[in-house]
């Protein structure tokens, strides 16, 4: 047996451990991500109503390794040396801290860890109440053989568990699921490529790939030398097309080897979870992991389209040339820094971009958007067929205000629609059309001073 010293100063655990999750997911993230970094190619989640435990097959850590890196709190992370003939990977850690993450699932974890060079797994426990009690805390550290729960795992030549244990939060089916969405959307990773598996009771995670993929209409991209990797993404209905308005935002990107898209869905409840989580959102990522889950919130606007997009950026090489992006909060990158508020106002000019395809796409499609026994009724074709230009115009720009209503969750009564047709067909049959055309560009104009 031998003694482990964990250096504690300022709440550092508290402050960097218990308080900086508000959630589930990305605590676990964190835990996921020094996986990744250790090299393991499979990491198994297990999830009960009492525990929860990461295993993984990694480079695992002695306890020399334990004592000069893991018990050092707030230590700059090293990069580890690619393992068991893995290409190199870019770490998606850049602090060391995203071991106390473990204290914002639960109130005490146990580890086992195992090396290569080591014939027994070594373990220890660590109690939140007593790391918080003074600058230092001592635990034991001894070989041991893995319990019965992890035995499968004798087989591994390298490995580390993680098992916390008192959990914060109570882990029932619904929280599974809701976990393993979240999850998948917190990383991108090409895991045939990276040889990488992540596993959550069983059930295999897709790192790249999300939810809503198969409900995106329309996309812009930028960064990307063509659009071949994004055919294989979405599917042929989508309509994909490079970002060309701005050559100097187009060539910000390419100078920066920044890449991503944005894009568009048919209904808001399309980037909606069944549990009423929201993907409404560009996120960005860095080296396989998100960095920022809302990269434009500092952005908002009052248009309505921003409930219908989402967004991925990739910018691997700007952040991990950044001293320290990331704000003490942990929720997204620090737009005080000069190169983070220049990438925001690039995003934020393809975001404009977008929801302004978005209004024309809508436009066009305005009567395609209406409950099908309206559009396929006979009557009303053929009263579409008798309007002019300018009447179809308007015509179509009072559809896509009611089409905002029909997309909401709310449901509207079949007969509440019917009057709205109603009302529109008489707004164009009796209005004159140039009065109606110029309010509506009065209207346009002040939606592009909102944005």
């Amino acid at each position: 047996m031998k003694t482990l010293e964990f250096s504690i100063s300022n709440n550092t655990v508290t402050h960097l451990g218990r308080n900086l999750y508000s959630t589930t997911p990305p605590a676990l993230a964190e835990l996921i991500a020094n996986s990744y970094d250790a090299y393991a190619t499979n990491v198994n989640i297990l999830l009960s109503s009492t525990s929860i435990s990461i295993i993984d097959n990694g480079k695992g850590l002695d306890f020399d390794e334990f004592r000069n890196k893991y018990a050092i709190i707030g230590s700059a992370k090293q990069k580890e040396s690619p393992f068991n003939g893995l290409q190199a990977r870019n770490p998606m850690g850049k602090k060391g801290i995203g071991k106390l993450a473990a204290f914002s699932l639960g109130n005490t974890y146990t580890i086992y860890s195992k090396t290569v060079t080591s014939d027994k797994w070594i373990s220890f426990t660590l109690n939140y109440t007593d790391m918080i009690n003074g600058d230092k805390c001592s635990v034991d550290v001894e070989e041991v053989d893995l319990p019965e729960e992890f035995s499968k795992y004798n087989t591994y030549k390298s490995g580390f568990i993680v098992k916390i244990t008192n959990v914060r939060r109570n882990i029932t089916a619904n929280t599974k699921k809701y976990i393993l969405v979240q999850l998948s959307r917190r990383f991108y990773i090409n895991q045939a490529k990276d040889n990488f598996n992540l596993t959550i009771n069983d059930t295999k995670v897709n790192l790249d790939s999300n939810l809503y993929y198969d409900k995106i209409e329309f996309l812009t991209y930028f960064g990307y030398s063509s659009d071949q990797d994004l055919k294989k993404q979405f599917p042929n209905r989508t309509i994909i097309e490079p970002y060309t308005k701005d050559d100097d935002t187009k060539n910000y990107f390419e100078d920066n080897k920044i890449k991503g898209w944005i894009g568009t869905a048919a209904k808001p409840k399309d980037l909606k979870t069944e549990h009423g989580a929201s993907f409404a959102n560009i996120i960005l990522l860095a080296n396989g992991k998100i960095a920022d889950e809302d990269i434009l919130k500092t952005k908002s606007t009052a248009r309505i389209a921003n409930n219908y997009i989402v967004g991925e950026i990739f910018a691997d090489e700007l952040i991990s040339n950044l001293e320290d992006p990331i704000t003490s909060s942990r929720q997204g990158l620090d737009d005080s820094i000069k190169e983070v508020e220049e990438l925001i106002n690039n995003i934020d000019k393809i975001r404009s971009y977008v929801i302004d395809r978005w209004d024309s796409i809508r436009l066009n499609n305005a009567v395609d958007n209406l409950p099908e026994r309206i559009k396929n009724n006979i009557s009303y074709k053929e009263w579409l067929n008798t309007l002019n230009f300018d009447q179809k115009r308007i015509n179509n720009k009072l559809l896509n205000l009611l089409s905002s209503r029909l997309d909401d969750e709310v449901p509207i009564d079949d007969q509440v629609v019917d009057s709205m047709i109603t009302s529109i067909a008489g707004v164009i049959n009796n209005i004159e059309t140039e009065d109606l055309i110029s309010s509506f560009e009065k209207e346009e104009n002040n939606n592009m001073q909102i944005k």
